[in-house]
């Protein structure tokens, strides 16, 4: 029998230090507890769920000052 899962999102982990990790994981709780495990002691700031570029919206601002 096979299953058909989605891929697990992949969340960014933003540490105090400045560093920051990327974690699959199927919500940003295991996500955060994952991280920790990897960086004992460090303080979490913040997790951000990191989009693919396909899901991006596209910009129709120039960027950098360059003209469109």
């Amino acid at each position: 029998m096979q299953t058909d899962r989605a891929p697990k999102p992949t969340f960014r982990v933003h540490f105090h230090d400045g560093t920051c990790l990327d974690i699959s994981a199927a919500n940003s709780l295991i996500a955060e507890r994952d991280a920790r495990k990897k960086r004992p002691g460090s303080f979490v700031r913040k997790i951000k769920l990191v989009r693919s570029n396909a899901a991006e919206p596209t910009r129709n601002h120039p960027t950098n000052g360059e003209a469109p």
